[in-house]
């Protein structure tokens, strides 16, 4: 039987300012990928520098993490954007990180929207058009990190478009199989994530709040570094797919 693989892989770089968010350079060394903000919902020209650095030096790969020009709202409230605009504000985020990622002798290897852009791209096909024009503009090799499930990905296929599929085993998932996110991040049970992100990798299986099993396919397993003990979570983690015979890979 062929060893199963997976890409480990966090939301980082999400801090601006005097404000830090997030366990970053703690969990950092855990990770085989990385999607770092690029100063639109989180981050600024200094924590994107300071994060390229520690994933060169940790051997991480690292991707965008775009997504709305709205600190106050994290990027979780829908705005009114135009085609125009949603195609610059991708363009101006993958330019400010890729400098930072070009200057470190690295290549943006991926792209994971964020938030409700994410909701946007992956779920309306006029916008999820413009989003692989961005990526085919940019950088057309870039893998495209999102649901399985979703339009964007099929559209994606039907383009030639490489999307790496996701798994959020520190997120709940709703009776319909759609993730739930929440504005606070609580302490979660490191045992339950390694259990989760197990069945997914393994089993091809992920369970609801009311316990319903859904299909997945994971290549990548995204947790989030602002969980309160996300260093303690991806210790188990890293700890857990190993011995259960889990390769963890990078782009």
């Amino acid at each position: 039987m062929e060893k199963k693989k997976i890409i480990l892989n966090a939301d980082m770089g999400e801090g601006f300012g005097s404000y830090r968010l997030g366990n970053d350079d703690e969990i950092m060394p855990y990770l085989s990928s990385v999607n770092l903000a690029c100063g639109f919902h989180g981050g600024d020209p200094v924590v994107m520098r300071h994060s390229v650095q520690m994933a060169k030096q940790c051997g991480v790969s690292v991707g965008a993490h775009p997504g709305f020009h709205d600190l106050q709202g994290f990027g979780r409230r829908m705005l009114a954007v135009s085609e125009e605009e949603l195609y610059c504000d991708l363009m101006y985020q993958l330019g400010a990180l890729d400098s930072f990622v070009r200057h470190e002798g690295m290549e943006l290897t991926h792209i994971c929207p964020h938030g409700v852009m994410d909701t946007l791209v992956s779920e309306n096909e006029s916008f999820a058009k413009v989003f692989m024009q961005a990526v085919k503009d940019y950088k057309a090799d870039m893998k495209i990190i999102i649901e399985e499930k979703c339009l964007l990905a099929s559209m994606c296929e039907a383009e030639g478009l490489k999307v790496a599929a996701v798994g959020y085993p520190d997120l709940e998932y709703d009776t319909d199989g759609n993730m739930i996110i929440t504005r606070e991040k609580e302490v979660m049970k490191p045992e339950k994530i390694v259990e989760q992100s197990i069945r997914m990798v393994v089993e091809n299986k992920y369970r609801s709040m009311d316990g319903k099993e859904f299909p997945i396919h994971p290549d990548v397993l995204c947790l989030h570094s602002d969980v309160p003990n996300s260093l303690e979570i991806m210790q188990a983690l890293r700890k857990g797919l190993t011995e259960a015979g889990i390769e963890i890979v990078t782009f």
